[in-house]
């Protein structure tokens, strides 16, 4: 059962006004991870639609239940390093727990998971990494070792907590290609294990050839992958965001016309 909502959290509902079918689809997904069975929910809308708005929100939820939460935030210049979003999601967690445990867990899989992020080279299990292999071998056991220091992470804080990692990937329409292949294979080794992650992504201006069209078609053939459409508010939606805002001036809501006909519904 949700806490009872008070006085206070009136700023945090924000996040979910006009979202509530949206929401029954993320809480599900939820439910899922929690059971042992890995989900990733790509979260799509135009600019200012909310997106990041309602993983935040739904970060804010898992915390309060005893959730970790890690967030990885594609970057929009030129000038990122590959795998940034991952760096920060792979750092977050190494900077929150004890290095000597995790490389205790995953073995060999740590010093490639350590290779591809800057700072953490110290951190080395006793085993060799092959030195020789070709450039796709060496990708693919990279890949499965961040897999694999993924699914640790989610079960060892699943033991703890009974709670699902919570990975949270926003503005993928910005990731660069390897994050992107990163995600997909990912997707394909979580079924079971306890583990969320929620990417956000404009749906809109993204140019055919772009990296993120391909990883979306082939995410969608993933059985535990869905896709989430965030649609702009509705009058009454905007009424309700209105008074959430501003809930010592109840006549914030006679506003509600003019603020939907100058926003069309677009939350920011």
């Amino acid at each position: 059962m949700e806490p009872a909502v008070t006085p206070s959290d009136r700023t945090d509902r924000r996040g979910f006004v006009g979202r509530e079918r949206e929401l029954v689809l993320l809480d599900d997904a939820t439910d899922d991870a929690r059971a042992g069975h890995g989900r990733v929910a790509l979260i799509a809308g135009g600019a200012g639609i909310g997106k990041t708005r309602l993983v935040t929100e739904l970060g804010r939820r898992a915390e309060s239940r005893g959730g970790v939460v890690l967030w990885g935030r594609c970057y929009e210049s030129e000038g990122a390093p590959a795998f940034w979003p991952w760096q920060q999601v792979i750092r977050d967690y190494f900077e929150c727990h004890d290095p000597a445990a995790i490389a205790s867990d995953l073995g060999v899989a740590v010093d490639l998971v350590s290779q591809m992020v800057p700072g953490l080279q110290a951190v080395r299990a006793t085993h060799q990494v092959p030195a020789d292999l070709e450039p796709i071998q060496a990708r693919f056991q990279q890949f499965d070792a961040v897999t694999s220091f993924l699914r640790a992470a989610a079960a060892t804080h699943a033991r703890r907590t009974g709670e699902p990692l919570l990975i949270l990937l926003d503005d993928l329409h910005w990731a660069d290609e390897p994050s992107l292949l990163l995600l997909q294979f990912v997707a394909r080794h979580i079924a079971r294990s306890p583990l969320l992650i929620l990417g956000t992504y404009r749906d809109v201006g993204v140019p055919r050839g772009h990296p993120l069209t391909q990883a979306l078609g082939e995410l969608a053939r993933e059985p535990l992958c869905r896709r989430v459409v965030l649609p702009a508010l509705s009058e009454a939606n905007v009424a309700e965001y209105l008074l959430l805002a501003a809930p010592d001036r109840p006549r914030a809501c006679a506003f509600a016309p003019s603020v939907y006909r100058v926003s069309e519904g677009i939350p920011s």
